[in-house]
This record gives structure tokens, C-alpha cells and sequence, in this order.
């Protein structure tokens, strides 16, 4: 793209260049994170292991799914397990776990529609559907390359094919990072299912279908057979959706470089984000569950969709696809000046509503990655774990032990890295 992201933009009256300003002035307190980890229910990974067999005996979790994504699990469990997964495999370097998250990406790639369909386990001709992206709409009969869930009928939504890749697109980027030989085969097939995924919701994107929407996914109408703007609905998805695939997006594309419209649409896909997040006084900021052009004031996002797009910001910065430090930044604040309140956490950004166990337990998920930018969410996270996972019993409670156990393995390596003694050869340098 030839602008500049966000050169422009406003969010809401306070644009991203304004944001560190507004910040400057503002005094917060960035406490050192001190764990007491004699007190935690997980000390260490062998702990952990320990809770996952009696947990899971005779199969490791979603691996006895068959019927694809249709109970929901692949898009909503399965990448916390992968997470786990790959951040145990980080601590430990034990390949036992890279080859967990191997297995679970293997096994969801092999129950897609199109899988399912070629082994005559489903029927889309008697059994089609009645949302999808619009070539299978247009073309009844021809399975789908992702995977279809049901509500109202079979329906194939950009949210859980981008969960889904998403976690899948996780474990090709650590093979890949690592060269991980034996595994390098398997994650070419995953990043050309990747491909033909993405590529399947090519007609429910646009620029040009919303005033004041840079670019967003939508559904397509089931109604007509236009594949161009008049074949979608009028309202832009919910920001969660589009950032669950403009996170597949930017994974795919750092394998696939080529891919310059993945890249492209998730700037746009950023950009219609941060146009409308509100940066608060206090550092704090604001948005809601979607842009709904007729109604300003429609819900603010909820703590378990703003994981999702944390999950994507987060990768963003790393692949330096904008600066969106700033947002990251305003989020951590988010959770705990707004949001945490005497050992509860509420469920909506703007401090609403208190979040149920389950939805409390996401603050150890994604939101846990902004630590590093405000150590009193590993706290948060640490004392809730405590409470609520002691042990853990659900994929939530998995997944944030496993990450409070990478996030104490790093700090133990910068911590030594940081006091070796130095010698005119260099630090700790060997006879």
C-alpha cells in the first residue's frame, strides 16, 4: 500500500501519532513482577504434565473429534491447546509437546468439509448451506475448504475458519523458525490449506462497501448471486471476526510473502480497528463489540472477544505491520484501571458487568501477552489461576499455567543473561 497506515486516522478525535502524548503526562506505576510462586498450583512443567494425564488418561484433548468443527471445539478449545503446546515446547524444548501441537493441527486439517465430504462422511448436496462464502452459495454441492459450524442451519463464518488457522498457522511458524526437519513437509500442506481457506472468503471482503470502514469482512448475502459489494450484507463483521482471520492473514503471508493482498488487507482490516478505539485520559481506551454505522452506540466489546483481538495486535507488532504499540499499550490499561476491581474482573471494557469464572479465566489468554507492557496483569492472572484453576481442569486454565510458566522461564534466562560476569573475552565466555 502506498500510505503510510494510520497517517491519517482518527481515533475517534484522538489519532495513533497523539496517543504516546496523551500518555506522556500520565504517571503509571510499572511494579516489578514478583511472583510467589511457592504459593502457585502449578510450580512447574513436570506439575503440569502431571495434571494433564490425570486429566486426560487415554487421549490428549480434541483429538477424538470427528464431525469437524461442528461442535465448536476446534475454533474455540483447540487453539488453547496448541498455545499450551507450543509455549511448553518454548520452556522445555521437549519435543513431545511440539509434537502435540503438530498432531492437533494434522487433525484438524484432516476433518475440513472438503476432507469430510471426499470421504463421503458429510452430504452439502441434502445437507447444504445456508451461509458461506459466496461461490458456495452460487455452486451448491461443493464442499468447503474450512470448516462449517451450525446455527440456524450450516454455516461457514470468517471467525472460526480464522480461529482455526489461526492456531494451525501458529505451529507452521514454528516449524518453520526452527527448520524443524521432520516436520517441514507437514507444514508446507498446512500453509497450502491455509491458502485455499483464506482465498475461499476473498468475496466477503471489501474497502468500498461502508463509508468510514477501511476495510472489513462481511456476510455474504444469501439472497442474490453477486460476488461484488451487492453480495454482501450492509453491516461489517464484528472487529473479533476480522481480526481472527487478519491474524491467519499476516501468518500466512510471513510464509508466503507473495501474498501481498494478505498483507494489504490486514492493515486495512487494523485500520478499521483502531479508527474506531477511543484512548482515554488515563491511558485507558474504549471500543466496541462492532461498528454498527446506525447505532453509535451499540455494546462495548466483551473481555473474551478483545482476546481475540489482542491475539492479532500483538503479532502485528511483531511483524511490524504498523506500530500499534500504542493500542496494545491502552489495553493493558484497559484491564486494570477499568476492569479489575478487588479480585473480580468485569466482563465488558468499559468496566461493565462482572465476567463469569470461564470468561474471567481469558485474562490469562491473550491478554496475558500485554504483561511485559503491564506487569500487574501477570499478577492478575497469577492470583485468578490460583483461585479458579487449583489445578487446572479447563483448556483456559491449561493454557495460563503454561504461559506463567514460559513467562517465569524467560524472565529466569534474561535475569541470568543480564548478570553474567564479564571478561575481556565476553561474558561467561568458556576456557
Amino acid at each position: 500500500m502506498s500510505k503510510p497506515l494510520f497517517a491519517l486516522m482518527g481515533l475517534l478525535g484522538v489519532g495513533l501519532c497523539e496517543i504516546n502524548e496523551v500518555r506522556a503526562g500520565i504517571p503509571i506505576e510499572r511494579p516489578n513482577l514478583e511472583l510467589d510462586w511457592s504459593r502457585a498450583a502449578v510450580t512447574d512443567v513436570a506439575q503440569w504434565q502431571s495434571f494433564f494425564d490425570q486429566k486426560y488418561p487415554l487421549m490428549d484433548p480434541v483429538m477424538d473429534i470427528t464431525k469437524g468443527n461442528e461442535s465448536g471445539r476446534f475454533a474455540w478449545e483447540a487453539p488453547a491447546w496448541i498455545r499450551s503446546y507450543l509455549a511448553l515446547y518454548q520452556t522445555t524444548r521437549d519435543m513431545q509437546y511440539l509434537e502435540k501441537a503438530v498432531n492437533l493441527a494434522q487433525h484438524m486439517a484432516l476433518y475440513t468439509d472438503e476432507a469430510r465430504h471426499r470421504r463421503g462422511e458429510i452430504d452439502v448436496v441434502e445437507k447444504g448451506y445456508w451461509q458461506a462464502p459466496k461461490y458456495y452459495l452460487n455452486n451448491r454441492g461443493n464442499p468447503v475448504p474450512g470448516w462449517r459450524g451450525y446455527s440456524k442451519g450450516w454455516r461457514v463464518q470468517v471467525l472460526q475458519d480464522g480461529r482455526i488457522l489461526s492456531a494451525i498457522l501458529r505451529v507452521v511458524d514454528r516449524i518453520k523458525q526452527e527448520q524443524v526437519s521432520e516436520y517441514l513437509a507437514v507444514a508446507d500442506e498446512l500453509l497450502a490449506l491455509a491458502e485455499r481457506v483464506i482465498e475461499s472468503h476473498d468475496t466477503s471482503f471489501s474497502h468500498t462497501k461502508t463509508p468510514r470502514v477501511a476495510g472489513s469482512y462481511y456476510y455474504p448475502h444469501v439472497r442474490n448471486r453477486y460476488t461484488n459489494d451487492n453480495g454482501l450484507f450492509s453491516k461489517p463483521l464484528p472487529f473479533n471476526h476480522n481480526m481472527a482471520m487478519a491474524e491467519a492473514l499476516l501468518l500466512a503471508h510471513k510464509w508466503m510473502p507473495e501474498k501481498q493482498d494478505y498483507w494489504d488487507k490486514a492493515e486495512l482490516l487494523t485500520q478499521f480497528f483502531a479508527d474506531h478505539m477511543q484512548i482515554r485520559e488515563d491511558g485507558s481506551c474504549f471500543w466496541r463489540y462492532a461498528f454498527v454505522p446506525r447505532d453509535p452506540n451499540s455494546k462495548a466489546e466483551d473481555i473474551t472477544h478483545a482476546d481475540i483481538e489482542i491475539g492479532f495486535l500483538v503479532i502485528a507488532q511483531e511483524m511490524q505491520l504498523a506500530d500499534v504499540s500504542p493500542m496494545l499499550d491502552c489495553m493493558a490499561q484497559t484491564l486494570v484501571v477499568t476492569m479489575y476491581d478487588d479480585g473480580e474482573i468485569s466482563y465488558k471494557v468499559d468496566g461493565t458487568g462482572v465476567a463469569k469464572g470461564y470468561h474471567q479465566m481469558y485474562v490469562a489468554s491473550h491478554w496475558l501477552e500485554l504483561a511485559g507492557r503491564e506487569p500487574r496483569i501477570a499478577e492478575i492472572a497469577f492470583e485468578l489461576l490460583n483461585r479458579l484453576e487449583s489445578p487446572p481442569s479447563s483448556f483456559n486454565g491449561f493454557l495460563g499455567w503454561a504461559q506463567l510458566l514460559a513467562l517465569q522461564d524467560s524472565q529466569r534466562q534474561a535475569f541470568l543473561v543480564q548478570n553474567q560476569p564479564v571478561t575481556d573475552e565476553g561474558p561467561n565466555r568458556p576456557d
